[in-house]
């Protein structure tokens, strides 16, 4: 039986995503492996757009009601560095 490469493109792209951040990785045991595909689904699941679902993030997530005009960045990284997730905070 063949499957088509594309059928499924979502979990493709998740399936790519994985392997690309454990490419980057030296695991040395089943408990590190776990914690980075804990670290992945974290950020799969809270922090990436999804551009299937209109571009929303699916979990919650607190949107502002208007542009901040001075705003200060903040990045919070996962895995050493290899998955990142920016975020604005309104200034004072």
């Amino acid at each position: 039986m063949q499957s088509a490469p594309d059928a499924n493109a979502y979990a493709e792209r998740h399936v790519r995503e994985i392997r690309e951040t454990l490419d980057q990785l030296i695991l040395l045991g089943q408990a590190q492996l776990r914690h980075a595909m804990a670290n992945i689904e974290k950020y799969h699941n809270a922090c990436r757009p999804h551009q299937g679902i209109g571009n929303v993030i699916p979990l919650d997530f607190d949107y502002p009601a208007q542009p901040a005009l001075t705003a200060e960045v903040q990045c919070q990284a996962a895995l050493g560095g290899l998955l990142n997730h920016y975020s604005i905070r309104r200034a004072a």
